[in-house]
């Protein structure tokens, strides 16, 4: 995708988990009251959170986020797997990581 976006492709079910998976990255990476640059990648993380939470209010098929946010967004969704010991929430965050990645769910 054009303009320094990604996309990502994957059932419904795959692509909600990525709003709450963010939120609690940017509370366990970036605490409030944190320095200037880190409450600064705090918030960026936070927007992003309700900019993909609205478009998946607005029914859309696939997400976009920005391309220099990537690596971020992998250490959110290794980091979520990591703390469940969900079967069904490990293998819907495997699938989120894999679209992240480029793969179609």
């Amino acid at each position: 995708m054009a303009g320094g976006k990604i996309e990502l492709q994957a059932p419904p079910e795959v692509l909600a988990l990525l709003p709450g998976v963010i939120e609690v990255w940017a509370d366990a990476a970036h605490p409030p009251g944190g320095s200037p640059c880190s409450q600064a990648a705090r918030e960026a993380l936070l927007e992003l959170a309700r900019s993909l939470q609205s478009e998946l209010e607005s029914g859309v098929t696939a997400l976009h986020c920005p391309r220099r946010m990537r690596a971020t967004l992998r250490q959110a969704i290794d980091w979520q797997r990591a703390r469940t010991d969900d079967t069904g929430q490990r293998e819907r965050l495997d699938r989120l990581r894999r679209a992240l990645d480029g793969g179609r769910q």
